[in-house]
């Protein structure tokens, strides 16, 4: 179970919520009006190797293993990205990124 936060009238709940049931918007980061091939290009040339090296730090952590500079660098890249990963922000996201492949 995950824990959701969600804000109600101003208040920030938490609720117990399966994987299945919380946080998924399909193809969120897909960007509509440029080619296909490179439609998804948000999250495969940049979501996916932030996620990628967190994953590497985070079995470190878990583990109580000192991280190097690197890891270190690509565990702050990925904190940062948490900021940018919700509908509104991709949304404008994916609106510059359009606006550059045109």
């Amino acid at each position: 179970m995950l824990c959701e936060m969600r804000q109600v009238n101003g208040v920030v709940t938490p609720r117990r919520r399966h994987p299945r049931r919380t946080g998924m918007v399909r193809d969120l980061y897909r960007v509509e009006g440029i080619a296909v091939e490179n439609s998804q290009d948000l999250e495969i040339k940049f979501m996916s190797p932030l996620d990628s090296g967190a994953a590497v730090v985070l079995d470190r952590l878990i583990s109580s293993k000192p991280l190097d500079p690197e890891q270190r660098l690509a565990w702050a890249r990925y904190l940062l990205s948490i900021l940018f990963r919700n509908p509104d922000s991709v949304e404008t996201i994916k609106t510059h990124m359009a606006e550059i492949w045109r």
